[in-house]
């Protein structure tokens, strides 16, 4: 099973992806700033190029990165990848790393398939 999420940074924090405009949206940085900032909530992250990476984790579970183009892009894409059952542990694993791209980065996750806000963190503020 694969979860597609897209980060963005906001210039205030939303509920969901079909709230956002254009407006609201601003650059996450450079490719460099934007791989800076995901080796601080997934440090073993291995990446191939300035705008691709995955991460593996021992529990079947991964994320792959995709960095939008253009010299300051203004998204990153994620695919979170689990072969097993979701369970608490799953989604506590999940969660946390959700909120830590909100605390670390100042970036919101969105679920493609819902366009729904996935940080708790965001939620609590």
């Amino acid at each position: 099973m694969s979860f597609d999420i897209i980060v963005l940074k906001l210039r205030r924090r939303m509920s969901s992806l079909a709230d956002v405009s254009e407006a609201d949206a601003e650059p996450l940085g450079t490719p460099a700033a934007i791989r800076q900032g995901c080796e601080k909530v997934f440090p073993q992250a291995r990446w191939q190029n300035e705008r691709c990476a995955i991460l593996i984790g021992n529990d079947g579970t991964s994320f792959e990165f995709a960095v939008a183009d253009g010299p300051q892009p203004i998204s990153l894409h994620l695919t979170f990848r689990f072969g097993g059952p979701w369970n608490d542990a799953t989604q506590a694993s999940f969660d946390q790393c959700m909120d830590r791209l909100w605390s670390e980065c100042g970036w919101q996750a969105f679920a493609v398939s819902d366009n729904s806000a996935l940080s708790k963190a965001a939620e609590r503020d």
